[in-house]
């Protein structure tokens, strides 16, 4: 799998994994069942309205709404999608295929603006989600794995279109990343489609001198693909919110575990007299004659050295922690001699040399607050 496809992967896990908390069971059956009916019209498998019924356990009045959701009318026991969302849909889905077949077609012009324009003015709601299904169940995108494919799949099926749209975004992000050639495209090809477009756009809010029945009905139509382009927008803009918190949290974290680790590394400075090397020779002196049996004379003493086991549980709690003990003897070579503050002769490749660790190493969880001190031991028979 290639570093974009990883990239890719990685989109639609986390956004699978936002969905299956954030909606319920109805809304992802009823997404479920979208997913079945577009899979099954863009591979021309149509199939009986009451075959439907019994395939997805919906009454007539539930699979009506879907249907209409969906851009599907119903003649007498037939159903169809209307001529324009058949037409758009194989438009949009040519063009989705073409840009991201483009890791195998490099010498292929791709045409990038065709797919901005598809991001930014899809005919319906539903094209967002109907084309990443066709992408998916048509074998149109021959650059994906098969991995990457039965990811997308897992995801659209519980996706609305507005999640669709932004799954589309996220993997335009990638390419442009990846490819950057991409952008430099001829968007000649796109001006009369925008022309005829912005046209038909113009046609449809022109009032004539009379209203007529046609007319409502435009306006209806109209009206509807607006309302459906603001839910989709919804959709679209609660998975960027969720994005936005996600990489703050993120952020947030990033700059907290780096003001922990200058903090510790700071308290173990030398300017700051290696207050955490201090502690542990401190605690470790301590601990070694309380397991003898001493203890404090005066006994108010104790309270006072109640201390140490208060910052050592507070050091615990932090996940900082110590490698290599004082006293502890090490065989030090040219590959790890890095990992510690060596003092000793000078090394070379074959050289092996016995150390005495003078102070610990310390880590905060799995990043190195300081690193052991070691003395070269001079008599090493």
């Amino acid at each position: 799998m290639t570093m974009y496809e990883e990239k890719m992967m990685r989109v639609c896990q986390n956004i699978r994994a936002s969905l299956e908390k954030k909606l319920d069971k109805e809304e992802r059956e009823k997404q479920s069942i979208l997913y079945l009916i577009a899979r099954n019209y863009l591979k021309k498998e149509e199939f009986r309205f009451e075959d439907l019924i019994r395939l997805t356990g919906k009454n007539e009045i539930e699979l009506y709404s879907l249907l209409y959701e969906a851009g599907i009318s119903r003649v007498p026991n037939r159903l169809w999608l209307t001529l324009s969302t058949v037409r758009w849909n194989r438009i949009f889905i040519r063009d989705v295929a073409d840009f991201f077949n483009y890791p195998l077609y490099k010498e292929k012009r791709v045409n990038y603006w065709r797919m901005v324009n598809f991001l930014h003015r899809a005919k319906s709601r539903a094209d967002f989600k109907n084309v990443l299904v066709g992408l998916v169940e048509l074998g149109k995108v021959r650059a994906f794995s098969q991995a990457l494919l039965n990811e997308i799949k897992a995801t659209a099926e519980i996706a609305t279109s507005g999640h669709c749209k932004y799954i589309f975004q996220q993997f335009v992000s990638i390419y442009e990343e990846e490819f950057p050639e991409i952008k430099i495209s001829n968007r000649t090809e796109d001006s009369d489609d925008s022309t005829q477009e912005k046209g038909e756009e113009t046609a449809d809010i022109e009032e004539g001198p009379e209203i007529d029945l046609k007319e409502l009905l435009e306006q209806n139509t109209s009206l509807k693909n607006r309302l459906d382009e603001a839910l989709a927008n919804a959709d679209y803009l609660d998975l960027q919110m969720d994005n936005l918190q996600s990489r703050f949290k993120e952020y947030s974290n990033k700059v907290e575990s780096e003001a922990k680790l200058n903090l510790f590394k700071n308290l173990n400075s030398i300017e700051n007299s290696c207050l955490l090397n201090a502690f542990y020779q401190a605690k470790r002196v301590l601990d070694q004659l309380r397991a003898s049996g001493w203890t404090p004379d005066p006994p108010t003493l104790e309270s006072s050295l109640f201390f140490y086991d208060l910052f050592a549980d507070f050091l615990k709690k932090e996940d900082v922690t110590t490698k290599f003990s004082t006293g502890d003897i090490l065989e030090i070579t040219l590959g790890n001699i890095n990992d510690f503050e060596y003092n000793g002769s000078e090394m070379t490749p074959e050289t092996i040399v016995k150390a005495r660790v003078k102070t610990p190493a310390w880590y905060l969880k799995d990043k190195v607050i300081s690193k052991a001190k070691i003395v070269e031991i001079m008599d090493q028979k």
